[in-house]
């Protein structure tokens, strides 16, 4: 038996199976045609009402105010302590609201649903500090449905911030992120600039920090989004936020970069007296010398960040910072001999009890947790047993109870949702009795018409089933012959890649310290047209950029071409002027592309730019086809050189290349380029253009050339976007 034949009779056993199943339901719809109405009885459940009136004579005014003081009272000093005892700023919030439900009277000028939404958005922050993040989801959405109610948008913006926060600590990533889109846009509607920027920088945190959907790229760019809003504001605390963040961003890849952001994020913050987020950004700043290996420095902005902690009260970072401090100190013990081990395995122990002396103030049971368990390890080394045990024990307890908590609030949720569910249900199934009987002939027509239908499409749809399987078969039979050609072309292309890699010149590194440079070089595919080349013998320099014709494998053969012919001229022709090299090149070029001037054939070359410095005087030779030099001077006004505008091929009107001669001083900066930079397209359709290019370059004239090179290319990466790069960027930057 065939395949098609095996297929073919399994889906008419399906069908026969199907419609026989409908067999029994004819025999019980039966009763429905003769008239028969089956009895059903419901009963109705009466709520009681609630008749009593709040009587609120005039003998009872001083107790209203003075209810509405201790409220208010309540609410102060939750704010007051909050950060510090959390634990105990719960209680007075949980004082507050049964205020409200129990004595409503007094707040009759006022909107209760307003307080009710203040108070629970409060209750959901100590909540989050104390590590009950379930609670905290509770509080907030609470919160927000009041928002809704009397439509507060501001709150309801806060509160979907609070609960994309909770999301992100408990992973469920899609719904943080899904929170964190929703409350962007809606800020966006109504207008709110800086809740605009704390849900940019937000998403930037969630793109950097989360290794599951980490984007470097969306990171930056919704950074920046925040920070330019922020500085349209003026927003000072705002703009040293970005700072930090940037420094965060940039904390595992670029440790440069993230100081040179946390520096400028730190001067702010003492400007503005913010010494709880300078704190945050010393940790940051320590965090970053941490990932270096170096402890020294890592452990002095650590101890910064706990100075300020202790000058501002605020218990719940001592406790984190302490921890720090004192796994630092346990690393810093494994890489010294004795006796000087054990003076840093005291002072990580010294830590570490502060630390859980103030968790246990703010009763953050993660935080008494996590310090229990640093004294518990370090009493273990220093063979104190019975202390470790007893530390060990509190750590073992805190985290049964964090479970045994989450357990029954979670089973809480389970049985209101089941109350809710079961109470539905019930509804729903005294419509259906009642739908039943007022309309049992006009069900039973709906059925037949319907299995007729029914039975219509399955054959219809058996017909299309088998056609859609030997089309399915055939496609993906070409799918497989066409991926394994694409992965054969890759495979090649990244090959050619490697090769072409290989022969471009590394960066060199000048031993005499009076020069440096750098190449910026970004290929648009795998492979590249664009090429760079320099070459040194004695006190003279050769350097070149160029861009061939075309881009990709026809550009990287012209490249690879060009590059030949550049190593054989730096040898045999190295005392020759620029010019005189470009005249060489064209002459190859022409012979070894059998270029005639016909107008059918392919006008194949390259537009290069060539310089032979003189680093004993500082004399720069240049000679270009089209690409130009541009010169930033360490003093004075930046000026460009053009080149010939004419190609090294054949060209209409050829005439010798022109040598032009510049006399630098030290310190000038001159760059090389090709015009792939220029020609890069923004993502609502601008290009970058020469005139940006030169601006950016004067404007980091005074940052070392390493840094220009990161500050580009972050440039290119914010500037693109999501849009692809139409041509091969080059650019060489060099120093006297």
């Amino acid at each position: 038996m065939t395949t098609d034949n095996v297929e073919k009779n399994g889906y008419k056993t399906f069908i026969m199976s199907f419609l026989k199943s409908f067999y029994p339901l004819f025999i019980g719809l039966l009763p429905l045609l003769l008239g028969i109405n089956a009895n059903a009885q419901t009963s109705q459940v009466n709520a009681p009402v609630d008749h009593e009136q709040h009587c609120t004579p005039s003998s009872e005014r001083a107790a209203r105010l003075n209810t509405k003081e201790k409220f208010q009272e309540c609410l102060d000093s939750a704010d007051a302590c909050m950060f510090k005892t959390p634990n105990k700023a719960r209680g007075l919030l949980e004082q507050a609201i049964g205020m409200l439900e129990s004595k409503p009277a007094p707040f009759a000028s006022d909107s209760l649903d307003i307080l009710r939404m203040k108070t629970d958005i409060k209750r959901g922050i100590c909540c989050y500090l104390l590590g009950n993040i379930d609670s905290a989801i509770i509080m907030y959405n609470k919160s927000r449905e009041m928002a809704e109610k009397i439509y507060d948008t501001i709150y309801i913006i806060r509160n979907i911030n609070n609960l994309a926060i909770c999301h992100m600590d408990m992973c469920r990533y899609d719904e943080a992120i899904d929170n964190y889109l929703t409350g962007l846009e809606l800020a966006k509607k109504q207008g709110h600039k800086l809740m605009i920027a704390t849900f940019c920088n937000n998403i930037s945190a969630f793109y950097s920090n989360n290794d599951n959907f980490k984007d470097i790229n969306k990171a930056l760019r919704y950074r920046r989004e925040g920070l330019k809003i922020c500085l349209e504001v003026g927003d000072k605390e705002k703009i040293a936020d970005n700072y930090a963040n940037f420094g965060s961003i940039y904390k595992d890849t670029l440790s440069d970069s993230a100081m040179y952001y946390v520096n400028l994020a730190i001067p702010i913050y003492k400007e503005i007296g913010d010494i709880f987020k300078l704190s945050q950004t010393y940790v940051i700043a320590g965090n970053i010398h941490k990932k270096l290996n170096d402890y020294d420095k890592a452990l002095e902005y650590f101890k910064l960040a706990v100075e300020l902690d202790e000058k501002s009260g605020n218990t719940i970072n001592i406790a984190n910072h302490c921890s720090q401090i004192s796994q630092l100190y346990l690393i810093m013990s494994k890489k010294i001999p004795e006796p000087q081990k054990s003076v840093y395995i005291n002072q990580a122990y010294s830590k570490a009890l502060k630390a859980f002396d103030a968790s246990q103030k703010t009763q953050n049971p993660a935080s008494i947790s996590e310090s229990a368990a640093i004294l518990a390890t370090i009493d273990s080394m220093r063979h104190n047993y019975k202390d470790a045990f007893k530390y060990l024990q509190i750590c073992t307890r805190i985290n049964d109870s964090i479970r045994s908590q989450k357990l029954m609030e979670s089973t809480f949720r389970v049985e209101n949702r089941y109350m809710l569910e079961r109470n539905q249900a019930l509804e729903i199934e005294k419509l259906v009795a009642n739908k039943l009987m007022r309309s049992q002939r006009t069900t039973l027509m709906i059925v037949v018409i319907g299995l007729v239908l029914l039975a219509i499409m399955l054959v219809l749809l058996y017909r299309r089933m088998i056609l859609v399987s030997r089309q399915r078969d055939m496609i993906t039979h070409q799918k497989e012959e066409i991926e394994s050609q694409r992965k054969e072309i890759l495979s090649s292309i990244n090959y050619a890649r490697h090769l072409q890699e290989a022969v471009l010149p590394s960066v060199p590194e000048f031993s005499d310290g009076h020069a440096s440079m750098f190449v910026l070089y970004s290929p648009r595919d795998i492979v590249s047209g664009d090429f760079y080349w320099f070459f040194e013998r004695g006190d003279t320099l050769l350097l070149a950029v160029a861009d061939c014709t075309g881009h990709g494998v026809p550009g990287a053969c012209l490249s690879m071409l060009g590059l030949s012919y550049m190593r054989e001229l730096s040898v045999s022709r190295f005392d020759s002027t620029p010019a005189q090299m470009l005249d060489i090149a064209r002459e190859m070029v022409i012979k070894d592309l059998g270029q005639t001037g016909n107008i059918a054939e392919q006008h194949d070359g390259m537009d290069i730019s060539v310089c032979r410095l003189n680093r004993s005087t500082n004399e720069l030779q240049f000679a270009s086809a089209h690409n130009p030099l541009f010169v930033v001077p360490k003093a004075g006004e930046p000026y460009n050189i053009k080149g010939d505008r004419q190609p090294v091929s054949f060209y209409k009107i050829m005439t010798p290349f022109t040598n032009q001669t510049v006399q630098l001083q030290p310190g000038d900066t001159f760059y090389m380029m090709s015009d792939g930079l220029k020609d890069l397209f923004s993502e609502d359709g601008r290009k970058f253009t020469y005139k940006r290019l030169k601006d950016l370059l004067i404007d980091m004239n005074d940052i070392p050339l390493q840094q220009q090179q990161v500050r580009l290319s972050d440039e290119i990466r914010s500037w693109r976007g999501d849009r692809k790069q139409i041509d091969d960027i080059t650019l060489l930057g060099f120093r006297v």
